[in-house]
């Protein structure tokens, strides 16, 4: 990354600092299992919404069960309009009906895999 990011400024006088060791992780593809669960229990509800899987930027603990080889996913139960975003902030904060509607989504998950329905 830094080598392509120097290669693009094209600036040897601009200097990049790597303020932690990054952790290295291989990339698992989807399951279409799981991709099929999350898109029933997602359908259920919301009928006009696209499931698109996405690699996610930000540090997880699943990085560090990847580097193990151990398959790893992370799936979001958490739906809200961009008004009601407030992730990692002093104000953060769960609208009640996005957390009740995370435990019927993830209960209906578990259970279709559990049944090998999905």
């Amino acid at each position: 990354m830094q080598n392509q990011l120097q290669k693009v400024i094209g600036n040897d006088a601009v200097e990049f600092v790597v303020l932690v060791n990054p952790v290295e992780s291989p990339i698992y593809e989807h399951k279409e299992d799981v991709m099929a669960a999350v898109r029933k229990a997602v359908l259920q509800h919301y009928q006009d919404v696209y499931i698109v899987p996405y690699m996610e930027s930000d540090v997880t603990d699943g990085m560090h069960f990847r580097k193990t080889g151990t398959p790893t996913w992370v799936i979001s139960a958490v739906f809200k309009v961009p008004e009601e975003m407030f992730a990692h902030g002093l104000n953060e904060r769960l609208p009640i009906k996005a957390f009740h509607y995370g435990l019927t989504y993830w209960g209906f998950i578990l259970k279709h895999l559990a049944s090998n329905k999905a």
